[in-house]
């Protein structure tokens, strides 16, 4: 165990090096936030801001009892999830990182679903949403009909395939407590979700800055190939590491291949994004990695299955 005086030491020389990088490289580090703020503006934003706006006041109002009874039936099948877990589920799905962690968090906090319940959900439903992986990934890597397919195969079947696997209780008997509609004015629920949606987009968007100035300083490191500077990128955040990816000289079935795993993976400012969102709640980071993980490598096992033909796909 270190002491307090080797954490202080040791955090010093963290900010110490930090000050000496933003004074010798201040081109750098500018271009790293521009790309940064690009990113959050053009990609983060139209993404998520309206999914957060829209996931608080459903919580807040009461209404996410309603939602999950519409899904309860498809997910209690799959995931045996109560009515709450159901739309934490089907909204993790749909809405991409890192609103799964937020909305199973927030629900575990308020007692909607319980704490087991919340840790079993952490472990598949944090992907990217369908939205950024037709729109922004295949846009830059698989334009084709058929690969847009494949890739959603490969991105959302390892998360089902955890879901199904992990499920070792039938939460589909748990009712909430406190499932009942919330009386506030509209206006004060309405004031609140923006508030707290823009509280939430002010933090992942200072950590895309940060990972992308750090990716920005690494990648520029004297005898890094391109390659591994893109995937430098990519391991530190998702969209920038794509992007990368993208306008590599890779040959395309590898730029196809990185371009997924970057998806499921996330990233490490998706990683710090995650938690953030489930600070106070029972979740814990290293469940989420150890199943992330594991989601990389049923992916990179499917990819290789579908190349060897067994799967089947024109494209690869």
């Amino acid at each position: 165990m270190k002491t307090l005086t080797e954490k202080n030491n040791f955090r010093i020389i963290i900010l110490l090096t930090i000050t000496a990088t933003l004074l010798i490289f201040p081109s750098k580090c500018s271009s790293g936030v521009k790309l940064g703020i690009h990113i959050a503006l053009y990609s983060l934003v139209p993404a998520i801001l309206p999914f957060l706006i829209f996931s608080n006041y459903i919580l807040q109002s009461g209404y996410s009892s309603l939602i999950g009874k519409l899904v309860h039936p498809l997910f209690k099948k799959l995931f045996k999830t109560s009515e709450n877990g159901s739309y934490a589920a089907a909204l993790g799905f749909l809405c991409g990182y890192p609103l799964g962690a937020k909305i199973t968090a927030d629900l575990v906090r308020t007692g909607k679903i319980s704490a087991a319940e919340g840790e079993y959900l952490f472990t598949f439903v944090n992907n990217p949403s369908p939205a950024f992986v037709l729109c922004y990934v295949s846009s830059l890597t698989f334009p084709d009909t058929g690969a847009k397919i494949k890739a959603l195969f490969l991105i959302y079947l390892p998360p089902l395939i955890i879901g199904i696997c992990s499920r070792n209780h039938d939460f589909t008997g748990e009712i909430s407590s406190d499932s009942r509609e919330n009386y506030l004015p509209f206006s004060k629920i309405i004031d609140d979700s923006i508030f707290n949606a823009f509280t939430t987009l002010a933090k992942l968007t200072g950590y895309i800055i940060i990972f992308s100035i750090l990716a920005s300083l690494i990648s520029d490191i004297p005898g890094i190939p391109d390659t591994a500077g893109c995937l430098i990128y990519g391991a530190l955040e998702i969209t920038s590491g794509i992007y990368c990816i993208s306008t590599s000289a890779l040959p395309p079935l590898i730029r196809y291949l990185l371009s997924v795993i970057f998806s499921v993976a996330g990233g490490a400012a998706v990683l710090f994004q995650i938690n953030s969102v489930i600070q106070n709640s029972s979740l814990w980071l290293r469940l989420y990695i150890k199943y992330k993980l594991i989601c990389v490598f049923l992916c990179i096992i499917i990819f290789l299955l579908m190349a060897a033909g067994i799967a089947g796909t024109a494209y690869l």
